[in-house]
């Protein structure tokens, strides 16, 4: 044989091994392409999300629901057969009723379910919401996968601790699908948590221990989320809320109309509040961040802030609310008194109960604000440029002038301070525009996002 026809030779084998490796690649892959469309196959799912599901998803999904399916028995009671027939055969979702969804995870935090209503919520589907992965650390901001973590890791309580069972957890996180999305959220979803294990760590070690290792299980957490409203979703999450209510003022904060469901809750009629000063209502000790937060808009004409604050309702008792303030231009009102109306200031509350403050009391960061504006500021004679003649409306009802209290300097650390406020722990920002007069130097706002890596909960 030649010394060419052996290299010859040489090639060709080498070419054969080639396509014996490409060719036994391909066969694993379509395989396991196979497989995983039994896995789709499978899935308790309409055929149209089926059919746009990537195989990492599909994946995904399927472990959730194996998972759901291992955990069951532990979640639902046993049903005696001949109660079975007396069900209705047609099966409500009464989730649409909450004001929120529901959450159930494991200790380490793997999905075992959502209600179908958080996609009214998180603006997502269920199944796009499992798809984000199987683990609840896939939906939580990463600066919040600590304070879940914390959460988590603190339970099950035990049943020989007086009172200790069952516990109370109430947090805060910031739930984020949007790494997928094309816009980033300025203000997040901030969700309020609120749950417990469903069964002391008696129980679970007890079943450890009848149990094979294949069959363990991990304490369950089950809790209600509701979200937080912001400037970016109050609309949205207003409609057929109950707890949430809307007004709307002038920029001095006098009433021009409060819905229905606000009037319910503060026991006052729109008409009865009309023309009246919005300051009358608020705690005092909340004037001096809220005065400032206004004056922003005042000076701005624009943006939003956020606060909580309490509100006298007509029968004296005080209502804790979760606040956003918003400047939008007035397109739908009438010139009134021949004053045109060019800004209105919207308001929008969610009523809290007493668990879900003391929480948000702990984790004040959320209403917390960076910004720094003129020291030359004048607040009366600012004001007095910015409203004409023909738009400024002085209240002579209230027992405080609304401009009375609003300070000259920045919100300062000492305030906060006094305040309860960590101004060191920023999240929420003011959109703002540089006004031609004002000095540029001194007015630039900071858009940095800053908060903390983890935040404060309660326990009852």
């Amino acid at each position: 044989m030649t010394k060419f026809e052996h290299l010859t030779c040489l090639l060709e084998h080498a070419l054969s091994s080639i396509t014996s490796t490409r060719g036994a690649s391909k066969q694993r892959r379509d395989q396991i392409n196979v497989e995983i469309q039994k896995l789709r196959d499978l899935l308790p799912l309409s055929e149209s999300i089926k059919d746009r599901l990537f195989q990492l998803q599909v994946m995904s999904l399927a472990c959730i629901f194996i998972r759901k399916q291992r955990y069951l028995p532990h979640i639902v009671r046993q049903t005696e057969p001949s109660v079975l027939h007396c069900l209705p055969v047609k099966q409500y979702d009464g989730c649409k009723a909450l004001r929120g969804f529901l959450l159930m995870v494991t200790k380490n935090g793997k999905m075992l379910y959502i209600s179908e209503n958080a996609s009214e919520y998180l603006g997502h589907s269920v199944e796009e919401i499992m798809c984000q992965g199987d683990s609840v650390y896939d939906l939580v901001d990463s600066r919040d996968h600590l304070t879940v973590q914390n959460e988590l890791m603190s339970g099950p309580p035990s049943v020989s601790v007086p009172n200790a069972f069952p516990e109370e957890k109430v947090f805060i996180c910031r739930m984020n699908l949007s790494r997928t999305a094309k816009r980033q959220l300025q203000y997040h979803k901030f969700i309020l948590i609120e749950g417990r294990y469903l069964h002391p760590a008696e129980y679970y070690q007890a079943y450890m221990s009848v149990s094979s290792p294949s069959t363990f299980i991990q304490p369950i957490f089950a809790a209600y989320c509701q979200p937080l409203i912001n400037p970016e979703n109050a609309e949205v999450l207003s409609s057929g809320n109950t707890s949430i209510f809307r007004s709307v003022h002038l920029m001095d904060m006098k009433f021009l109309y409060l819905d229905d469901i606000g009037a319910f809750h503060l026991g006052y009629q729109s008409e009865d509040l009309e023309g009246k000063s919005w300051y009358k209502l608020l705690h005092p000790s909340h004037l001096d961040e809220v005065a400032y937060k206004h004056r922003l808009l005042c000076q701005e004409k624009e943006g939003s802030v956020i606060c909580l604050l309490r509100l006298q309702n007509g029968s004296g008792n005080w209502l804790w609310l979760h606040t956003v303030l918003a400047v939008r231009g007035n397109f739908l009102h009438q010139p009134q008194d021949g004053r045109r109306v060019r800004h209105l200031i919207y308001a929008t509350y969610q009523l809290l109960s007493d668990m879900e403050v003391a929480t948000l009391q702990a984790n004040s960061w959320i209403y917390s604000i960076r910004h720094s504006y003129p020291s030359d500021f004048s607040c009366k004679d600012e004001l007095s440029c910015q409203f004409p003649v023909s738009e400024r409306s002085v209240s002579s009802i209230s027992p405080i002038s609304p401009y009375a209290s609003v300070k000259n300097e920045p919100y300062s650390q000492t305030d906060a301070e006094q305040q309860n406020f960590a101004c060191d722990q920023i999240h929420v920002e003011i959109p703002l525009k540089i006004r031609k007069e004002c000095n540029p130097s001194n007015s630039h706002a900071n858009s940095e996002h800053s908060s903390p890596e983890s935040n404060r909960s309660l326990s009852t």
